[in-house]
């Protein structure tokens, strides 16, 4: 499936009518058998432009306001807090090679976009960053299935909340 993405071919899963997720609406009918359209959010345009925008608003206001008091801090003192090692990480955010929010690494198959590698997720929030390879395949996929903008503004806030 992954691998035809951006191919023109849509796929559909059939199941019982209980099999499918609350909160999908892309079920049809065909013959009376269910239908459930199979798409990563993190593959659509919309999301993927607007997912960009928030990174280079939110790291161009970040660098300009903390970015240099973090640097400082990380020069100064021989700490390094988890804060500190996501300010060092802003300008990569804003030349767009990483995201706020994303998977840890690309450990899944190299074809499938699960989307930029990220400087926290639910990897992070959840305590999964020594988690096992089936795990943090399953999280990535979790993520790119359902990524949306109201989602990284969810881990971003968990990820403020557990930092301090």
């Amino acid at each position: 499936v992954s691998q035809c993405q951006g191919e023109n071919v849509n796929f559909m899963m059939s199941g019982s009518e209980l099999d499918f997720m609350v909160g999908k609406s892309n079920i049809t009918h065909i013959d009376n058998v269910p239908l459930l359209k199979v798409q990563y959010n993190i593959s659509m345009f919309t999301h993927k432009f607007i997912k960009r925008f928030f990174d280079l608003v939110l790291s161009t206001f970040l660098i300009i306001f903390v970015f240099p008091f973090g640097w400082l801090y990380s020069k100064i003192s021989n700490q390094t807090s988890e804060f500190v090692k996501m300010i060092v990480q802003l300008p990569i955010v804003f030349i767009g090679r990483k995201s706020f929010v994303g998977p840890k690494n690309q450990n899944y198959y190299e074809e499938l976009f699960l989307g930029k590698l990220g400087i926290t997720g639910f990897w992070f929030i959840d305590n999964l960053e020594d988690a096992d390879l089936e795990e943090n395949n399953r999280i990535n996929l979790f993520y790119a299935k359902n990524q949306n903008i109201w989602l990284d503004l969810e881990i971003l806030g968990k990820t403020f909340a557990k930092m301090f």
